[in-house]
């Protein structure tokens, strides 16, 4: 289980007790063009763990995910690339741009800008990123609340 003083209670993966498994999932990320499949495999690794902890509550600040995670001690140092990589793609917005999309909008305007607008703008931004444009307007704060979509989704039915 996750440590006590978190509100985010959820399973900590089989590979958690692994010691050298979880040293490199707790390293900072290299840069993809190092490793792509690594670099992929660690990425999936923390989104899925993060969805896992927000499936209770749907939302999270950075300190939440990093007290959640907490190893011997010890704060994963990717939890800021992955919820910006997140935030990129649509997966995860602030507290604020959700409360203030979600209410007034229709099930059509919801429909279209999750089947067409949030996969087209994901396309863009992986195109930039492999041209060699970085999203670096995107800024994760520690303190801020973030609302994980998918969590909240699934656990709305």
């Amino acid at each position: 289980m996750s440590n006590n003083k978190s509100k985010h209670v959820f399973e900590h993966p089989d590979c958690w007790k692994d010691e050298t498994r979880m040293n490199a999932l707790f390293a900072p990320f290299r840069d993809r063009e190092v490793n792509e499949i690594f670099y992929d495999v660690k990425m999936k690794f923390w989104k899925d763990l993060i969805r896992e902890a927000c499936s209770n509550i749907g939302y999270f600040t950075v300190q939440d995910l990093n007290s959640a995670f907490t190893r011997n001690r010890r704060i994963p140092y990717c939890t800021s690339n992955v919820v910006k990589d997140l935030i990129i793609n649509g997966d995860v917005r602030t507290k604020e741009e959700f409360l203030t999309s979600t209410p007034g909008q229709s099930w059509k305007k919801w429909a279209v800008q999750t089947v067409v607008v949030n996969p087209l703008y994901w396309s863009f931004s992986k195109l930039k990123q492999t041209m060699g444009y970085e999203q670096n307007d995107v800024e994760v704060l520690d303190n801020k609340e973030y609302v994980h979509i998918p969590a909240i989704k699934v656990s709305q039915f």
